[in-house]
């Protein structure tokens, strides 16, 4: 993977020398003010509402978002070329004026910062603060001095989805809540659909009074470089928690539902699919813990619909008789270029999923089809993001099925993550998660069948696209092909499934992480992998600090009997003082090495010492927490073990059906443990 290193200035900010000094594969400018402005940062205040002033910190918080979501959306990750995300991560470092940066330059709060954007963007970000000029102390929120008639009790953060709409009559129908809605705008569009759900909510409620802040926050000049947009969740938080801390309320409501907000990955294939991480309950606990030290106030951000799958956010409407503002929601998340008449692409994430929970949910006459631009049931799908998403949606929820609950936190190690330190009942939180994530996938089984009874005769005529979702779902494997000689021996993946050939017998597998697992054994017979070298093949690219369970571990770390190569306990800390020095004395020395090959041209060896230091850069990262505490290894390497080899053992079952030759071969040849290996006897050699 190659790591996109940029450096970005903030209206003038000088970065140091040292920083200067160091190695940038791109170098940008952000500014709000001035000739040059490409940055729009303005709130607008509409009446009801009112923000006597903004103080420096929190009008810092809103500022750094700010720029932070900039940034983001100014420097690439490869672009759609970057099939297989090997551009995805990148190392931004920002220089930015802030009214108190002797405040803002604190390691710890640097940390806290730099730590809860890397596990919202899957990016590494450092920052530095300088005093900001006359002229940018001052935020331009335009915040007139009117007293708040409704007397606000909450602040909702008011995207106007279908989540946040929920959202905000559970508040105020269910529990009698007079909110405040916050809004970020980025277009002229999008505030005309905001605004106009906000019409349409007072009138179904009856509750005219609530006030209704919007903040434009967008680019200027240019389209932006990347749409993924992972850092707007932070942005969001944070004009949530100024506004909230202002007007003294405590509580910010950030609604999604709870699927969505576990982010798991319902296929390798599909980079920063889910968009982001803005409500995962490991970035409302990290934002949290930031704004306390932040604001010094009791301002909290929590997720009410963290608990309730899509159908069940959705049943909310109909209890309050606003099932109808459901089809004034947008939920797609490629909102340029669609037509007002088709306002959803039909086969993003976010489509597929707002379209199989309506239909969960007994609202389709209130979410039809014929506002989507795609019918991913009945049209066909074309090869790449439209097939893939809407594939893997389907073949996700049919293994959390096919999985007991045990297998699901054992296969789903990121549900790890959203267990909180201080859960006081973990277990009850596991078996709450799990039990949500089985309640989706029986709702999106039961919309397959639905959609296949209604569609029955077409379906038995052919009638329907061959690669429409219908089509696929009811279809068997595909032909075996006939390129690989049934004299050689093959284990290669062909799409969505594994062509098998041992011996001069053909068998074809549904794609599984165990197949993966036995496919990257047996490419290279006698080579011992630690499970982790496994797992970050499998997943297609080497995750980040504090965005995964897996990242607080490396290869070379892990041995045998819970021992580290070092000699350091896996229960323990990953590296002790002397390996710290030594590490980041090695660093300086790579460093050095960089910029000589650099000086010279020297690509190739310059990309292979960038490599290292990416590596030893998250060993630290890795190891050391906040103010440079160690961190606590604990069992995940047992667990990554474990799932590991329930994969494999699974994938090994199977085989031992359809090919019990294979399987007994395989029985013999490989070790599982925390080093797994293939070492046949005979020699066998493999077409991988």
């Amino acid at each position: 993977m190659t790591v996109t290193r940029a450096l970005v200035r903030c209206d003038g900010a000088t970065p140091s020398a040292e920083l200067a000094r160091e190695s940038w594969t791109v170098q940008k400018s952000i500014s709000w003010r001035g000739p040059s402005a490409n940055l729009n940062l303005r709130a607008q205040s509409l009446a009801g509402t009112v923000l006597t002033k903004v103080e420096d910190r929190a009008a810092d918080l809103v500022r750094i978002a700010s720029y932070v979501y900039a940034a983001d959306r100014e420097i690439s990750r490869g672009g759609s070329a970057d099939v297989y995300g090997k551009q995805w991560r990148r190392h931004i470092a920002m220089c930015l004026p802030v009214t108190d940066p002797g405040f803002w330059a604190q390691e710890s709060i640097r940390a806290r910062l730099a730590t809860t954007l890397s596990f919202l963007t899957d990016d590494t970000w450092e920052f530095e603060f300088s005093p900001g000029s006359p002229e940018n102390r001052q935020l331009p929120l335009d915040l007139r001095e009117h007293v708040v008639l409704s007397n606000p009790d909450s602040v909702i953060l008011f995207s106007g989805g279908a989540d946040s709409l929920c959202t905000t009559v559970e508040a105020v129908s269910a529990r009698g809540e007079k909110p405040v809605l916050v809004s970020h705008r980025s277009s002229l569009m999008v505030d005309s659909r905001q605004k106009a759900l906000v019409a349409h909510l007072r009138h179904r409620l009856g509750a005219s009074d609530f006030p209704h802040l919007s903040f434009w926050v967008h680019r200027k000049g240019s389209d932006a470089v990347d749409t993924s947009q992972r850092s707007r969740g932070f942005l969001f938080a944070s004009l949530g928690a100024a506004v909230a801390g202002e007007l003294s309320i405590s509580r910010v409501l950030l609604g999604d539902n709870g699927v969505v907000s576990l982010n798991l990955p319902i296929s390798g294939q599909l980079v920063g699919a889910l968009a982001s991480r803005s409500t995962h309950p490991k970035f409302i606990r990290l934002f949290n813990e930031l704004v306390t030290e932040v604001l010094q106030s009791r301002v909290r951000v929590s997720n009410p619909l963290n608990a309730r799958t899509r159908p069940e956010v959705l049943a909310i409407l109909p209890p309050a008789n606003a099932q109808e503002l459901l089809q004034k929601t947008t939920s797609c998340s490629r909102v340029r270029g669609q037509p007002s008449a088709k306002p959803h692409c039909g086969f993003c994430f976010q489509c597929v999923d707002r379209r199989f929970g309506s239909i969960a949910a007994g609202l389709e006459e209130h979410d039809l089809e014929e506002r989507y631009g795609l019918d991913i049931f009945c049209e066909a799908l074309r090869e790449g993001e439209a097939r893939t998403t809407a594939e893997s949606y389907l073949r996700f929820a049919r293994g959390i099925a096919e999985l007991s609950d045990e297998q699901i936190l054992i296969e789903y190690l990121q549900l790890h993550d959203c267990i909180l330190p201080d859960d006081p009942a973990p277990h009850e939180t596991a078996c709450q998660l799990v039990g949500m994530l089985k309640r989706h996938a029986e709702s999106v089984i039961a919309v397959v069948a639905e959609m296949v009874a209604r569609r029955k005769h077409e379906l038995a005529a052919g009638s329907l696209p061959q690669d429409c979702l219908l089509r696929l779902a009811t279809a068997g494997p595909p032909p075996e092909p006939a390129e690989i000689p049934t004299e050689d021996n093959a284990f290669r993946r062909e799409g969505h499934y594994w062509t098998v050939v041992f011996r001069g017998t053909t068998r074809r597998f549904k794609n599984a992480k165990g197949l993966a697992y036995i496919a990257r054994l047996l490419r290279t017979p006698g080579r011992e992998f630690h499970v982790m070298d496994l797992v970050q093949f499998e997943v297609g690219q080497p995750t980040s600090a504090g965005s995964d369970p897996y990242s607080e571990m490396s290869s070379e770390q892990f041995a045998t009997e819970g021992l580290s190569i070092s000699g350091q306990s896996t229960k323990g800390t990953g590296l002790d003082a002397q390996a710290k020095a030594e590490y980041q004395h090695h660093l300086e020395d790579l460093r050095e090495e960089l910029r000589e090959a650099e000086q010279f041209n020297d690509l190739e060896r310059a990309a292979k010492v960038q490599e290292e230091i990416e590596f030893i850069e998250q060993e630290l990262a890795a190891a050391y927490g906040l103010g440079g505490k160690p961190r606590k290894r604990g069992d995940l390497n047992e667990r990554a073990r474990q799932a590991v080899s329930v994969a494999i053992h699974r994938s090994l079952g199977n085989i031992e059906t359809a090919l019990p030759e294979l399987g007994r071969h395989l029985r013999n040849a490989l070790r599982i443990g925390f080093f797994c290996s293939y070492a046949p006897d005979p020699p066998t050699t493999w077409i991988t």
